[in-house]
């Protein structure tokens, strides 16, 4: 059975060996003492205890959030992490008031924590009345989102800058008019096994300075609006100040693995499957990618109007053995020449990429070994 994909640094157990313990419910009250026979009622009351070792379980049923949330400085440890659970996966939902802009839960200078089983609803009656970034994770490390859903809003499901150790798995988002999950200046993280449908702009993007990211066994699909960007996108249009180390020449991803992905646009209701802008050592492999519009594009990054200093070029793209089905134009399309590329085919390529040595985090793992030998209890 194929163990769960992570990435072998960021291996690590879970321990819910915790110490404090809250509960909360639709029918608690926040003067309760938070017990599970005296629960709390409101996510800003129970969010306000997060700590070192403290654990929240929230009961079924749906919980009201009508202003920000913002949560700054809260760290766990190897040994005292934090947990955000759903007492039952899929049966608490956090409904986001239509009227509140920009993020409505923010995690900013936190480590250590894990969200499971929570669903984020924007509560707009159409998804353009909504402007949340749902969930926004801000220079943050291990953290883990693990069986949560996303859905109905006109910005993001989830977003996460200047962060490392993430792990996104499991989840479902639909809903969007850009992106369901949006990854700027990202370090050492995975993106596995998540189903997104039905989003306007991109699916999975991962811009920004990022580097060393893996974007693995996801599904994509559209069925009632136009994808009009692509299912992801690997580097990508971002003001200068947000890509990690600046300067000129400088790239915006590096190191990206886009592997066993399966995209479905549904009689092209995706314009492309894979994008790549401005991307470095960065990976297509092993995708399935059907009814879009185009495949595969290398794409020219329009990095002069953000702020940088030239545009910058795709440089040592591998794209193989990707499958193409029912594409409208072109499996693959070179909208600018990568350089160094390698291995670039427009239909089934004949690389083995399972024996290719790859480089991730300065480290060479063949992608066997990263596939092969991860531990479940990891996430």
């Amino acid at each position: 059975m194929l163990k769960n994909v992570l990435i072998i640094i960021l291996l690590c157990g879970w321990n819910l060996g915790y110490s404090n313990i809250y509960y909360i419910s639709p029918k608690g009250s926040d003067h309760n003492d938070g017990s599970e026979f005296s629960p709390f009622k409101s996510v800003d009351k129970a969010f306000k205890l997060l700590g070192p070792n403290t654990t929240l379980i929230f009961e079924d049923g749906e919980y009201p959030i009508s202003q920000k949330i913002q949560i700054e400085k809260v760290k766990g440890t190897m040994l005292k992490k934090i947990n955000i659970l759903a007492k039952n996966i899929g049966k608490v939902t956090f409904i986001i008031d239509k009227n509140i802009q920009n993020e409505n839960i923010t995690f900013r200078d936190c480590s250590n924590i894990k969200f499971e089983g929570i669903n984020f609803v924007g509560n707009g009656k159409e998804v353009r009345n909504t402007h949340n970034i749902l969930l926004a994770i801000r220079n943050c490390k291990n953290i883990i989102i693990k069986s949560c859903s996303f859905s109905n809003s006109y910005e993001e499901g989830l977003k996460v800058s200047k962060s490392s150790h993430i792990k996104v798995y499991d989840n479902d988002f639909y809903n969007f008019s850009h992106e369901a999950i949006d990854f700027l200046n990202v370090q050492n993280s995975i993106i596995y096994k998540n189903r997104i449908r039905n989003i306007g702009r991109v699916g999975i993007m991962v811009k920004g300075g990022s580097e060393s990211v893996v974007i693995v066994m996801n599904k994509i699909w559209n069925t009632d609006i136009f994808m009009n960007t692509a299912a992801i996108t690997i580097g990508g249009m971002t003001d200068k100040n947000s890509a990690r180390n600046y300067r000129k020449g400088s790239f915006e991803a590096y190191y990206i693995y886009a592997i066993h992905n399966e995209i479905d646009g549904n009689q092209q209701r995706i314009n492309t499957g894979i994008a790549f802008f401005g991307a470095k050592d960065s990976f297509s492999l092993g995708n399935k990618i059907k009814s879009t519009k185009y495949g595969i594009e290398v794409v020219k990054n329009n990095s002069i109007e953000y702020g940088w200093d030239e545009n910058v070029n795709n440089t040592n793209i591998t794209i193989a053995d990707n499958l193409f089905e029912n594409i409208k134009e072109k499996g693959m399309r070179i909208l600018n020449k990568p350089k160094t590329s390698k291995n670039i085919a427009n239909k089934i390529n004949s690389l083995n990429y399972q024996q290719q040595q790859i480089k991730f985090n300065k480290q060479e793992l063949t992608l066997d070994y990263l596939l092969n030998n991860i531990d479940d209890n990891a996430l």
